[in-house]
């Protein structure tokens, strides 16, 4: 039976009913033998996409003075982005490529000239703090007001993970007891976010690469942990136990979401596994 299962699906089935006349809204069942028909570009092309995107924001970027480009220009790329991704349409085609790959383009070089300019001024401002903290406020900006507004996945993880790469360089970068508390802050308020993006059912798909910039994120402080490089003389040492402690705890609480009720993690089989879970993370 199942070889012979698979050669049916939901386009088939609503195509042949249609044909038929079965099909009670057949504008409904156009759209989706349509829909189902129509197939995103694979992972390796949308990777191409994007670097294709990346250089050709670069090359943009290159046509502006290399003194502060007015915020009203940068603001225009901004918003012709937003326009060129309108125009793309849902049709996974050569047009939409081309129209999503351009748009992808311009609102990276609007946003990184936005950031140019916006911290630029901000360090007037933000005196008593590094330049790099100025630019990193005027990138989570603007990547804050477009989320909503340009709905393309690359785009909604690329800028996040970047801001929170940015938030822990400045990090990184203080120092005294400042500067473990926030590194330990920054990294339970992602693992906090990221929890609940992940496995709230309410949370809008909208918010999926949101949850996997911070997932990423989390990997580069675990990776910084585990380097050894955080040790110095000079400044406070960042301890991985309360890193290590913190995923313990998620896994654990991971194991009873699986499970469907935090009361199964007292059977047996989930206790152990909570306890081996809890040892291992008492040995970072």
């Amino acid at each position: 039976m199942p070889e012979y299962g698979t050669r049916h699906n939901a386009a088939g089935l609503l195509a042949a009913l249609r044909d038929k006349g079965l099909a009670r809204e057949a504008g409904l069942a156009d759209f989706i033998i349509r829909r189902q028909r129509e197939k995103p570009p694979p992972l390796y092309l949308n990777i191409l996409i994007t670097i294709g995107a990346l250089l050709a924001a670069f090359c943009l970027i290159s046509i502006f003075p290399k003194e502060n480009t007015p915020i009203v220009v940068t603001l225009a790329l901004v918003a012709s982005a937003v326009w060129l991704q309108g125009k793309a349409g849902d049709s996974h085609g050569l047009k939409y490529t081309l129209l999503m790959q351009s748009s992808l383009a311009v609102m990276i070089a609007g946003k990184l000239l936005f950031t140019d300019t916006v911290g630029g001024m901000l360090t007037n401002y933000l005196s008593d703090y590094s330049d790099a903290w100025s630019y990193t406020l005027a990138l989570l900006t603007i990547t804050v007001l477009t989320y909503p507004v340009y709905r393309v996945p690359v785009d909604r993880f690329l800028f996040p993970f970047v801001v929170l790469c940015f938030l822990l360089f400045n990090i990184l970068e203080d120092s005294g007891q400042r500067r473990i508390l926030l590194f330990h802050g920054s990294f339970l308020l992602q693992l906090a976010m990221a929890s609940v993006l992940l496995t709230h059912r309410k949370i809008k798909s909208d918010y999926i690469p949101l949850s996997y910039a911070l997932v990423f994120s989390l990997c580069v402080h675990v990776l910084i942990l585990a380097s050894g490089e955080l040790a110095s003389a000079d400044i406070a040492v960042i301890s991985p136990y309360f890193a290590s402690l913190v995923l313990s705890g998620g896994l654990i609480a991971l194991f009873g979401w699986a499970a469907g009720d935090m009361a199964k993690l007292r059977t047996q089989p989930l206790l152990l596994a909570s306890t081996g879970a809890l040892l291992l993370g008492l040995m970072a």
